[in-house]
């Protein structure tokens, strides 16, 4: 008997262990005040968009309110910096491409995207595109080859800004075809349409959801997709991959990140939360009409992509030798 309520005794005391254990955890994953998300972008951005849409969907399970603080400026460094500086467990950042550039380009900048920031999870994805205007005369893109060629430095491209991921889309393509052009930086994509539309430049690379609208109203032609696959709401434009350009992957993205130092437990769920908010029917339908893919991956094979997007980025920027502004 006395063995039978040792070995009772013993299972009891593993229980009420496992059940300290587990609710420990669920303590440390759970919110315990309300989350910030800073997004380093002005408001009507890809980043913001997403962020907008995903709030209200993943706040309820979380059991606190997310608030969205906009922090903008030199480049997403200003945000990207704010969540550093945040060591509460209650900072996440909204980060796009940019955000794996900015090293290399800027020797003042001294974060290191893994050294510094956890996954939480991808959130979207949106190709570049090589677009001209509509009173163009290059219907394809062996025709602005054909005109670059003939006119060395003197078609004018345009590009949101030195360092964004469209402007070294460019510079890649430019240098695996051997091309020059007169290169016009704006401030932002929103700055460079009127020139585009105007005809003020001849050519530029441009984010899917920026050039979508001009697109659909006839105002720019699309040339080619620089992604890995199609783009459904381009039917019938080509990739460069296809077109013979295999290392054109010029895809814009959008993550979420926390700064080091977050329960992993409460990573995990926050992990979880996302990949659920992202099949949402309505968080899906407002990504669709601003050009978003989402992307249900998850942490888990974040962290080597945005390696590769790091190893990619750094390697044309020193090609190139583009500097910052």
């Amino acid at each position: 008997m006395k063995t039978i309520n040792a070995l009772l005794l013993a299972s009891l005391t593993s229980l009420g262990l496992l059940a300290s254990a587990a609710a420990q955890a669920q303590s440390s994953a759970m919110p315990t005040k309300p989350i910030r998300l800073v997004i380093p972008f002005p408001p009507g951005g890809g980043p913001d968009i997403a962020a907008r849409a995903l709030i209200n969907v993943l706040s309820p399970p979380l059991g606190q309110p997310i608030v969205i603080d906009s922090k903008t400026g030199a480049g997403g460094l200003i945000g990207i910096q704010t969540a550093l500086d945040s060591k509460d467990g209650h900072t996440l950042l909204m980060a796009s491409t940019g955000i794996v550039i900015l090293p290399s380009m800027n020797p003042t900048v001294k974060y290191d995207v893994m050294r510094d920031f956890d996954a939480v999870g991808w959130v979207s994805a949106f190709p570049g595109v090589l677009v001209v205007p509509a009173k163009s005369t290059a219907n394809s893109v062996a025709d602005l080859l054909a005109e670059m060629k003939a006119r060395p430095g003197k078609v004018n491209c345009g590009n949101g800004g030195i360092g964004t991921v469209q402007h070294l889309g460019l510079e890649m393509f430019l240098g695996l075809t051997g091309t020059s052009c007169n290169g016009i930086p704006y401030r932002g994509e929103g700055a460079m349409s009127p020139a585009l539309l105007a005809g003020d430049i001849d050519m530029a690379f441009s984010n899917l959801p920026g050039v979508l609208p001009h697109i659909r109203s006839g105002r720019v032609r699309a040339l080619a997709v620089a992604a890995s696959e199609s783009a459904p709401e381009l039917p019938g434009v080509p990739t460069l991959r296809s077109l013979g350009y295999p290392q054109m992957d010029v895809q814009g993205w959008v993550v979420v990140l926390a700064p080091k130092g977050m329960p992993p437990e409460r990573l995990a769920l926050l992990d979880a939360e996302l990949q659920k908010a992202l099949t949402d029917e309505n968080v899906r339908r407002i990504f669709t009409t601003a050009g978003l893919t989402p992307v249900i991956g998850g942490r888990s094979k974040l962290d080597a992509y945005l390696k590769s997007e790091s190893d990619k980025w750094g390697g044309v920027v020193r090609s190139r030798g583009i500097k910052a502004e």
